[in-house]
This record gives C-alpha cells, structure tokens and sequence, in this order.
C-alpha cells in the first residue's frame, strides 16, 4: 500500500463514517468475521437471501472506499500495541448505550465509536478517525457525555471493607441511613447509590487481538456522572478503591498513562 512516509502522516487523515452493516463486513475483507467489542449490531433482514444481498452492496461499497489511509486504519485495529475499550450507558434508566474503541501502535493510532442504536443490543452509524498516540486519552474523553467534575472530595476506602457487589449496582442496601460518623466504604456506597446520568468502564489492555477483550490483566478507571453533581472517578489497585472529582483534563491524562504501560508490556514481551 503506502510507503513509510506515507504513514507517517496517518494520524492527520481524514475520517469516515460507516452504516453499522458496512463496517461488519468491511472486517471480512481482512479475515475477521467478528469486529471488536463493544460494536454491535443485529440484522433487520426478513430472509437469509435479503441479508445475503444488502452484505453484498455493502461490501462493494467498502472495496470502493478502501484507500491507503482507510487501509492502515484497519490494519491498526488488527495489530495494535494498546487497545482501549470503553463502554457505559447514558441518560434517563440507562437508555442509551455507550460504545467506543482505540487501538494504538508507534505514534498513531484509530478511534472508533458507534452511536447508540435502536436498543442495548444493537448499535448505529460507525464513525473512524486516525489519532495520533498523544490525543488517545482525550479522544476516550470524547466518547463520553459532557459533564462537568463532581463536587464531593475524594473517598479512599479498603477494598476489603465494600460490598463485593458492583460498584453501579443501584440496589437499596447502598442507601443507608445518614450517619456522620459513616466510614469511608459507606460513605463511597452511598454516593454510588445516587441518581445518575451515565456510567460506565474504560478498559485498556496490550498486545493485539480482535475476538478476545480480556485477554490479560485490564488496567482500568470507571466514571460515574451523578444527576445535579458531576463525573466521578473510581479508580482501585490491588488494597484500595478511590472515588474522586473526574476533570476531563484528569481523565484524560490517567488513560494516556494507562495506554503507555500497556505498550510498554507488548514491547517487553519476547518475540517468538
């Protein structure tokens, strides 16, 4: 395709913009039957043959649209050194989902983010755009609703002393009676437990693959936007869990560094 020069000037290319059923099977043209979570998407088509016909038109579609910066877009998603996964819902009873992917190599790097489609099951238009490395952690912050950063100081808890259930279940036992005494795992459930506008999980994770999410540790943040407050953080390591402001600057930042360590794992890793 396009010589090393050509390349390096990948992360200043165009975007484009995709029906859900095209990029599906855009991914056939390079061996993948599958596209990476968190796409999604569920045919309408009442027969086999319908279906047959429109993946037809929509592969011809593609092939006519495949240059090389379209080409290198792709080959990106199949090899990365870092991939970001970010997934979450939004709005009133979680009514829209939130479906967003990165994938990283050398300096440049693809976002992809569908919008939210007709149900939690099947997403809409796929838009694509070439990043470079430095604009990763903003461009996850972007793939989230605008909010502004909470108002309730940081919360350092024991992870031994939460619930084990998940942090976003809202079941009632998180909505405990006011206590000014309460500990600081209380204090984190309680504010967990409040009406919020949108949640959700980045996952960042190294090497290269498409059908598999997890396919090692995940170094993650999760936020959490609570109704008339603001975005929260939480962020843990191996003993502790912290609920904190979420500034988009801050967010930002901490996925840059989390994209970094996990190319810095594929780089260490022994090429066989």
């Amino acid at each position: 395709m396009a010589d090393d020069g050509r390349r390096k000037s990948f992360a200043a290319m165009t975007s484009w913009a995709f029906d859900p059923l095209t990029y599906q099977v855009a991914w056939r043209a390079f061996g993948v039957d599958r596209p990476h979570y968190p796409f999604q998407y569920r045919s309408t088509s009442e027969t086999t043959d319908e279906y047959e016909r429109e993946c037809l038109q929509a592969a011809t579609g593609f092939r006519s649209r495949l240059d090389d910066d379209l080409y290198w877009a792709f080959a990106t998603m199949l090899d990365p050194e870092a991939r970001v996964y970010i997934c979450g819902f939004s709005g009133a009873g979680d009514a829209e989902k939130i479906r967003s992917y990165i994938a990283v190599r050398g300096p440049r790097a693809v976002v992809m983010r569908q919008d939210p489609g007709p149900d939690h099951h099947s997403g809409g238009a796929v838009h694509l755009a070439g990043i470079s490395f430095a604009d990763c952690g903003a461009s996850a912050v972007r793939a989230l609703p605008p909010a502004a950063p909470g108002r309730r100081p940081r919360i350092d808890a024991e992870l031994r002393d939460l619930d084990r259930r998940d942090e976003f279940d809202a079941d009632a036992s998180w909505l405990r009676a006011p206590d000014a005494r309460a500990t600081p795992a209380q204090r984190f459930e309680r504010i967990l437990g409040l009406p919020r506008t949108s949640a959700g999980r980045i996952e960042v994770y190294s090497g290269a693959t498409i059908s598999e999410r997890a396919t090692g540790p995940a170094r993650e943040v999760r936020w959490v936007d609570l109704a008339d407050d603001g975005r929260y953080l939480v962020i843990s390591n191996s003993r502790t869990v912290s609920l904190l402001p979420g500034p988009d600057e801050s967010l930002g930042n901490h996925i840059h560094k989390l994209v970094g360590a996990a190319i810095d794992d594929t780089r260490s890793e022994p090429v066989h």
